[in-house]
């Protein structure tokens, strides 16, 4: 049990060697990536850096020495020049530190830049299911790696000027304390390795609280969010849930800054240890030196070179586990979950091109989310021929959107498969041809014409070089805005309005937003598109112009639509009305009313609103 008990610790060890590496050797190649250049210039510097703390032991050997040797101190050249040179390697090394420190602050914040590009880049990559996004521990992994990312910057600069400075610094003075002695040259090992195992334990009590100093952390930062973000500025002050959000608030920073007294004051007493043992080997080395002195193994001007050298070396040591060590403690699972996803791969699928209208198949396809006790979806069947329009209807919380993200391929079935052409979703991936509109609908902060050419920005990289293509991309951007004005005279917007108050532009109505978000689907050369609820927000009028166009936005594609609107689902040839996940009626709209079940029931209700 005991030889088990040995190889486990031993490769635990062999794991953290490994991850410590790999750490390094990240956050090296993020400060390449991100400025090679500058990167080798602040290596450069970093260097000369380290190497003067060994100039200034060197130079202050010197003067101390002149001192000794000369009992009548005349400021002659030489006594000049000794002085001179002492004084330069002091500001020398005051210079070249506030110079690297500037570097640092200007790299780091590349890295930073840089790291973030590329984790949002990871997070965004089409292959990537959006059930990743629905696990709890991948939700608090992302808000983890966002932490992580903020602080890449600084990591690096950590373990590079460590490497860079910290180490030639030491290197240097001790090469000059070898010549003194033996073991004045070994005083730097002495004063590390009690710093070392004392961080080591400091660094596992930090372990064991992190988790729950994470958690506390999100929660304090989501509680501020509904207090300070304008999407719930509108609800909490109508209904004066301030006072309630607050105390929760309030709750939730004491309950997190509680958290992290508790593990400053555990850490508070094994630092106070720390600076007692420093204390001790500061004076064991003074009281060695002296006793250099009374046996004549040193001169009076080694002892001052000693002693000043000393108070560095410790002053250094101590840097690196008070400060630069203890950054890297207290964001290690930021840093660990930053790695855990840019490493993080994708299911490797086969990417195909939407060339021509689809058709869609689904069989036996059941879908749960991740930790959920019971299926959304359960054995639906179905075929949308190509050309046609699939309407989905039901209930809240029937499974209508789940299902819609489903035929796109966004999830992957739980059981079952579904086909687009007859390529099955679990292993390829449609990267175009295919358009969508959200349930939940965003207006982005820029104009009317990128907010509506965002959808597919390629298209217009493609035509621009073509004159008639160009005029044709054009016009269609023109015919979509007088789309989204609904044919109205007033309240019209044109292509270079700016949206968001942030950037003082104009704030759009939650209907003017929808009829943008469906300009936005229309945009794109599509095969097959999906509108999630595209007559939400929109007033009665809108509605039915949105209706009356419905064959005109669907002619030539595969469409699925999801509405509670019934008299929409009137336009589809094949309607499903799902319920408790499962698909209860199917068929043709006149087929349904016909079958008086269900869905006749909903919409003789919805019909009776209109009259």
């Amino acid at each position: 049990m005991k030889e088990n008990m040995k190889n486990k610790s031993t490769n635990n060890l062999i794991t953290k060697l490994k991850r410590n590496f790999t750490l390094v050797k990240r956050n090296i190649a993020f400060s390449i990536n991100a400025d090679s250049f500058y990167f080798s210039f602040l290596i450069f510097v970093s260097i000369i850096d380290g190497l003067s703390f060994g100039f200034v032991t060197r130079s202050t050997l010197n003067f101390f020495s002149y001192l000794e040797n000369n009992k009548t101190l005349n400021l002659d050249r030489s006594f000049t020049l000794v002085l001179a040179v002492f004084v330069f390697s002091i500001a020398f090394n005051f210079f070249i530190n506030g110079f690297i420190n500037y570097l640092i602050e200007i790299d780091a914040k590349k890295i930073t830049a840089f790291v973030n590009s590329k984790l949002h880049k990871n997070l965004n990559q089409a292959s990537i299911s959006l059930n990743f996004f629905n696990k709890t521990k991948n939700i608090e992994l992302i808000n983890s790696a966002k932490d992580g990312a903020f602080m890449t910057g600084y990591i690096s600069m950590i373990l590079i000027m460590f490497f860079t400075s910290t180490i030639p610094a030491i290197a240097s003075m001790s090469y000059y304390l070898f010549q003194f002695d033996i073991l004045l040259g070994f005083s730097f090992a002495i004063i590390i390795i009690p710093n070392f195992i004392i961080f080591k334990y400091q660094f596992l009590n930090y372990q064991e609280e992190t988790e729950e100093l994470s958690k506390a952390k999100h929660k304090k930062n989501y509680t501020k969010k509904m207090l300070s973000s304008k999407e719930f500025f509108k609800e909490t002050r109508v209904l004066n849930a301030a006072p309630f959000l607050l105390k929760k608030y309030f709750y939730a920073i004491e309950n997190f800054e509680d958290l992290n007294i508790k593990i400053k004051k555990q850490n508070l007493k094994i630092e106070r240890k720390v600076k007692l043992l420093n204390f001790l080997f500061y004076f064991l080395i003074f009281a060695y030196s002296v006793f250099l002195i009374f046996t004549k193994r040193i001169s009076l001007a080694d002892f001052g070179t000693v002693f000043t050298t000393t108070g560095t070396l410790i002053f250094l040591i101590e840097n690196i586990f008070d400060n630069d060590f203890s950054v890297i403690r207290d964001t290690a699972d930021e840093i660990t979950a930053l790695n855990s996803i840019l490493d993080y791969k994708a299911k490797d699928k086969k990417e195909f091109e939407l060339k021509e209208t689809p058709e869609i198949n689904v069989s036996n396809m059941s879908f749960s989310y991740p930790d959920a006790e019971k299926e959304t979806l359960k054995n639906i069947n179905l075929k949308i021929p190509r050309g046609k329009t699939l309407a989905i209807v039901g209930e809240n919380g029937s499974g209508k959107t789940t299902l819609s993200k489903l035929l796109l391929g966004l999830y992957e079935p739980t059981k079952g498969n579904i086909t687009i052409n007859n390529k099955d979703t679990r292993e390829h991936k449609c990267i175009s041809g295919i358009s969508a509109m959200s349930q939940n609908f965003i207006s982005y902060n820029t104009s009317i014409e990128e907010n509506i050419k965002i959808a597919n920005t390629e298209f217009d990289d493609i035509n621009k070089n073509n004159s008639t293509k160009s005029k044709n991309t054009t016009n269609k951007l023109d015919e979509l805005i007088e789309f989204s004005n609904m044919n109205k005279t007033d309240n019209k917007f044109n292509k270079n309005t700016l949206l968001g108050k942030e950037f003082g532009g104009t704030e759009l109505s939650k209907g003017q937003a929808q009829k943008l978000a469906i300009a936005r689907a229309l945009y794109p050369e599509s095969f097959c598109i999906c509108m999630d609820e595209p007559t939400s927000a929109l007033d009665p009028e809108s509605e039915n112009f949105i209706i009356s166009k419905m064959q005109e936005i669907t002619k030539d594609k595969t469409s699925i639509i999801i509405t509670h609107r019934l008299a929409m689902a009137k336009k589809a040839d094949i309607i499903i009305l799902l319920k408790d996940g499962e698909i209860a009626e199917q068929g043709s709209f006149d087929e349904l009313i016909q079958t008086q079940g269900d869905f006749a029931e909903l919409f003789t209700e919805q019909a009776k609103w209109y009259v």
